[in-house]
C-alpha cells in the first residue's frame, strides 16, 4: 500500500530523439562495458533494458529510459547514486534493490529515482528489506541491557519497550526524522545474548521516488525491517 501525502512536481525535461537502445545482461557494476549489448556504457540518449541479472549502480547516471525485465534487477549503491530517466518501467518480476544492511558511518542504501514516469508493474518489487542498519547499529537505536527481550529502533515514531518500560534508557528507540515523510534508513535492533546467537535484526533501507508525471504502483514496494 502507498500513501501519498503531497505531490511534487519536478522539472525533468529530455530530448525526444532517442539515441540508441542499450541492453544489459549479467551481473557487474555499470561501468563494465561486456555486458552491454553497444560494447559501451549508455550515453543520457540512450534507452536501457536490464534483461537479465543485475547490473549495479555506483554513482548517479542519466539515461532517457528504464526497462527492467522479469528476472532482472538494479542495485543501488552508496547514498547518492540515483538513476534519472523519462521513463522508467519495472516489468513482473524485476526489481530495484540495494545491498545487504550496513553499519554506523556508512549511510549508504536508498534507491533513489527521478523521472518523468514511473510504472511498477504487478509482481514487480523495490525491495528495501533488511537493507537499513544492521543490528546493534543507527540513530534509532533503542536503549537497554541484556535480557531475554530488547526493545526496538524508532523512526518517525518511538520504538517498541521492552518489559512494559517506558521510553528512557530501557525503552523503545527515540523518534528521528519525518513521521510523514521519512527519508533515512531504518535503525537495527538491539541484540539480546549474542553469545547464545540471539542477534537483533537489520533495518530497512530508504526509497525515494520523485516523479513529474505518472506514478503507476501495481506491484510491491518494502522496506520492512
Amino acid at each position: 500500500t502507498v500513501t501519498m501525502n503531497q505531490k511534487r512536481w519536478v522539472t525533468a525535461n529530455f530530448v525526444s530523439n532517442v539515441g540508441r537502445t542499450n541492453v544489459w545482461s549479467g551481473s557487474n557494476v555499470w561501468e563494465s562495458v561486456a555486458n552491454w549489448s553497444l560494447g559501451a556504457m549508455p550515453s543520457t540518449l540512450d534507452e536501457v533494458i536490464i534483461a537479465a541479472g543485475t547490473v549495479i549502480l555506483t554513482q548517479p547516471r542519466q539515461i532517457v529510459a528504464l526497462t527492467v525485465s522479469n528476472g532482472a534487477a538494479v542495485m543501488f549503491t552508496n547514498w547518492n547514486t540515483s538513476l534519472t530517466a523519462s521513463n522508467v518501467v519495472v516489468m513482473g518480476g524485476g526489481a530495484l534493490t540495494l545491498p545487504p544492511a550496513f553499519t554506523n558511518g556508512q549511510m549508504s542504501n536508498r534507491v533513489y529515482v527521478v523521472c518523468t514516469n514511473f510504472t511498477l508493474e504487478a509482481g514487480g518489487w523495490i525491495d528495501a528489506d533488511g537493507k537499513g542498519y544492521g543490528r546493534d547499529t543507527g540513530p534509532g537505536l533503542g536503549g537497554g541491557f541484556p535480557t531475554d527481550w530488547q526493545p526496538g529502533s524508532g523512526h518517525g515514531g518511538w520504538g517498541g519497550n521492552c518489559q512494559g518500560y517506558m521510553h528512557d534508557v530501557t525503552g523503545g528507540g527515540p523518534t528521528r526524522g519525518s513521521l510523514a515523510e521519512p527519508t533515512l534508513p531504518g535503525s537495527g535492533g538491539l541484540s539480546c545474548s549474542p553469545a547464545t546467537g540471539s542477534f537483533g535484526g537489520s533495518g530497512g533501507g530508504a526509497v525515494r521516488l520523485i516523479v513529474g508525471g505518472v506514478l503507476t504502483v501495481n506491484g510491491t514496494i518494502s522496506a520492512n525491517g
